[in-house]
């Protein structure tokens, strides 16, 4: 799985107002998989869809035994608000609909997302030592779901007439 990365950090308004003010309305530029890509800053949440790709902070935690770092993730958006989301060592239903269930995805359970939450999966690489696998999930699982504060932006087809690619 590929490493999380740092959000791209827009220049202080010392250094050029306009920069910062673009960066965080129009189009924010980050660098994932040593790839840079542009988000749409001004992501409306209700046009957001499954399986669409968005750019998401993750906030850093630690719970005692894991600790996870501030940075970004990248990938598919899995859950809306409201879907109910069920984990077999198969799969994952989505509100019935089933799909392959990603390495490190929860192998049992439940959830229904709350209001202004998106589970969009994590992509980390994790040194699992001394740690039991299912908390290792279960704090992968956490931060899945992201809350609407966190969502960085989906990515422009185009970006000046070149198409973007995704990792």
């Amino acid at each position: 799985m590929p490493a999380a990365n740092s959000a791209f950090d827009p220049p202080r308004a010392s250094s050029w107002p306009a920069s910062h003010l673009f960066q965080t309305h129009v189009a924010r530029p980050i660098v994932w998989e040593g790839r840079m890509i542009i988000l749409q800053a001004w992501i409306q949440p209700e046009s957001i869809r499954r399986g669409e790709h968005l750019g998401v902070r993750i906030e850093a935690r630690d719970n005692g035994e894991i600790l996870i770092r501030e940075g970004l993730n990248f990938g598919p958006v899995w859950g809306l608000p409201g879907d109910q989301l069920e984990f077999t060592p198969d799969q994952i239903r989505v509100n019935g609909q089933t799909f392959p269930r990603p390495p490190g995805a929860p192998a049992d359970g439940s959830i229904r997302l709350p209001a202004d939450t998106w589970y969009v999966w994590p992509a980390l690489t994790a040194q699992v030592r001394g740690v039991e696998l299912s908390t290792v999930n279960q704090v992968y699982n956490d931060m899945a779901q992201v809350s609407r504060r966190n969502l960085l932006g989906r990515p422009f087809t185009h970006w000046f007439f070149r198409p973007q690619t995704l990792p």
